[in-house]
């Protein structure tokens, strides 16, 4: 018999603009949305990590982040 004691998920997640804008109002527009994204899980109160920020050459935002999974116990993988 198998059973999982421990899980969570690892996404990346790429912020990037709908259409062509200024490199700098870029990069604040996809600073904000990647900011709103971490604050949704603030508020729902799902524990999280982030593992690596990184803004693009074309300004988008790069997020690599690992949640909470279900309702299994995350363990070491966010402390």
């Amino acid at each position: 018999m198998k059973r999982i004691t421990e899980a969570c998920i690892c996404q990346t997640v790429v912020f990037s603009p709908k259409e062509k804008m200024d490199r700098s109002k870029t990069i604040k527009e996809m600073l904000k949305e990647a900011n709103d994204y971490k604050e949704f899980f603030d508020r729902i109160k799902t524990p999280y990590k982030i593992l690596r920020e990184t803004i693009r050459d074309d300004g988008s935002v790069v997020v690599e982040i690992r949640k909470k999974y279900g309702r299994y116990y995350t363990g070491k993988y966010i402390e």
